[in-house]
């Protein structure tokens, strides 16, 4: 995740209580970044400081397919994932290329 948190326009958290270290990670300053749990905010949690723009409670699954159901639905927005999602298949060998590379590092010690 970290080659590619700092250019996300957008983050969507699915029900994880820790999803980067901010010692380490930086974030876009325009990112929007959305919880989707059934405690987005993990009030049971003593401490906690991730940046959190959209809470959505419920449970991941219906969410999504709801959310997607709405966005699919609009051709604008169908306009947007197909430029985003060229985006994203013109940088898959770059991303696999740094996926690999962190792989042999781990495997390697």
């Amino acid at each position: 995740m970290s080659p590619y948190l700092h250019h996300a326009d957008v983050i969507l958290l699915l029900e994880t209580p820790v999803p980067w270290l901010p010692e380490t990670h930086q974030l876009n300053d325009n990112c929007i970044v959305i919880s989707l749990s059934d405690d987005p905010l993990y009030c049971q949690y003593p401490y906690r400081s991730f940046p959190n723009d959209i809470s959505l409670t419920g449970d991941p699954n219906n969410t999504l397919c709801a959310l997607l159901k709405k966005i699919t639905a609009s051709k604008k927005n169908s306009a947007l994932i197909e430029t985003k999602l060229n985006q994203y298949k013109k940088n898959a060998p770059l991303k696999q290329k740094i996926k690999d590379s962190l792989s042999q590092k781990s495997r390697a010690g």
